[in-house]
């Protein structure tokens, strides 16, 4: 299941059913694991970076043109779902904001709502799509932001939380400028 899932293909059944028949019955295998393992994880994150730009690529095209969507010079989109009448931060500002992170397939990663704690960091500091994003954002606002992956973690991700490749969607509430 794993292989038909993950597109795998047998290219030689005969070469294949022996490793499998070696493996279950404990034999010697004709290729040590060590050079196995390399392929496979190769294999994997390549079939991740896959994944992650198509739906990037669908996210994206479903936004477009779409009512009450806004899009900045860089690619960002955003829908204001809440608007504040506070003032908005500067780059150079530390923030006290709220956030949901999910990625295009709905998957959640990040839920400070949810631990009940408020990030606080200096704008600058964020991704550069959270960054030019929340610059815009007066205080008491909630806003649904869509970040292309290049503006988030881009090619390296974060091992174990984000993927490479990854666009990422957040729901923000700025709470305050510090």
């Amino acid at each position: 299941q794993w292989m038909v899932k993950n597109n795998l293909q047998v290219t030689n059944a005969n070469i294949f059913l022996k490793g499998m028949d070696d493996a279950l019955s404990n034999k010697t295998l004709a290729v040590a694991d060590s050079s196995i393992a390399p392929i496979v994880s190769a294999y994997q994150m390549t079939a991740q970076m896959d994944r992650s730009k198509l739906l990037e690529e669908q996210l994206f095209a479903s936004l477009k043109g779409k009512a009450g969507v806004g899009v900045l010079p860089s690619g960002v989109h955003y829908i204001v779902i809440e608007k504040g009448a506070g003032s908005r931060p500067n780059a150079s500002d530390t923030i006290v904001f709220h956030a949901k992170g999910v990625f295009p397939d709905g998957t959640l990663f990040e839920d400070t709502y949810q631990k009940n704690q408020a990030i606080t960091n200096v704008a600058s500091n964020l991704i550069p799509g959270l960054n030019e994003a929340m610059q815009l954002m007066p205080v008491g606002s909630t806003w649904r932001i869509f970040i292309p992956s290049a503006l988030a973690y881009g090619s390296a991700g974060i091992p174990g939380k984000v993927p490479p490749y990854s666009a990422l969607v957040f729901d923000i509430k700025l709470l305050e400028i510090k």
